[in-house]
């Protein structure tokens, strides 16, 4: 049996990959893309992440999500990660997290755009101008799975720095959501809960630390509700 060890040791790897990705056979396009999600990645694997969107588009499931697997794990590395500001990248990933047949893919999107929120402003100012955050906020359901609603909740969070984001945020009720969610509303998962919380904070800071003005709506989260999160964060750790 052939270990990962070997194949990184062919220098020829990556461009058997590619010829795989680039095959109609959708069974060979899923065995590329499942060998680069499990790869450690390269600046030279770049040139797969056209192929890997187009097989996001594919029919065959299996296909589908090993390619946002993949994606995911290119995000390891800098030069791929730096690439995805290009084109219409951010927008296919918006798309098939907000609408994609399959909730692996979906899961695996969201953590792609959670990645790429935390890397750098262009990355976020692109999430924003997409329409991420409408697209976010549409997908925070409780009966997601739980990596999914976190990788939502990150993703939010890290938009928080950018001033277009916050305005956004403010139109669509952010702080009041997040408030509800720490409520115990819609059931949402203990982590989810705490992950409100720490947004909430984050909203009432500036990039630097600094505190600012309340959000609009963050005054709704009374001591009641901090005793709520508190007596689930301490009901986790008993």
């Amino acid at each position: 049996m052939t270990t990962l060890s070997q194949v990184e040791g062919c220098g020829a790897w990556l461009f058997q990959v590619r010829r795989n990705l680039e095959n109609d056979n959708p069974e060979t396009r899923a065995s590329g893309a499942a060998l680069l999600r499990v790869m450690l990645p390269k600046s030279e694997c770049v040139v797969t992440i056209p192929l890997l969107l187009q097989c996001i588009k594919f029919e065959m499931v299996q296909t589908r999500e090993e390619a946002a697997g993949a994606l995911l794990q290119l995000t390891l590395n800098r030069e791929c990660l730096d690439d995805m500001s290009k084109g219409i990248f951010i927008s296919d990933m918006i798309f098939h997290f907000s609408s994609n047949g399959s909730m692996v893919v979906r899961e695996r999107c969201s953590g792609v755009l959670a990645v790429l929120a935390r890397t750098s402003s262009k990355h976020r100012t692109k999430i924003v101008n997409n329409d991420g955050i409408e697209a976010l906020l549409e997908s925070l359901k409780a009966h997601y799975p739980d990596k999914l609603v976190d990788n939502i909740l990150q993703t939010l969070q890290y938009l928080c720095v950018e001033d277009k984001a916050r305005k956004a945020f403010a139109e669509a009720l952010l702080a009041d959501i997040l408030a509800d969610i720490i409520r115990g509303h819609g059931n949402f998962h203990v982590g989810a809960r705490r992950r409100a919380f720490s947004m909430l904070a984050t909203l009432n800071k500036t990039p630097e630390g600094a505190q600012r003005r309340p959000f609009a709506g963050i005054d709704t989260l009374t001591t009641e509700q901090v005793c709520v999160y508190v007596s689930i964060y301490i009901y986790i750790y008993i």
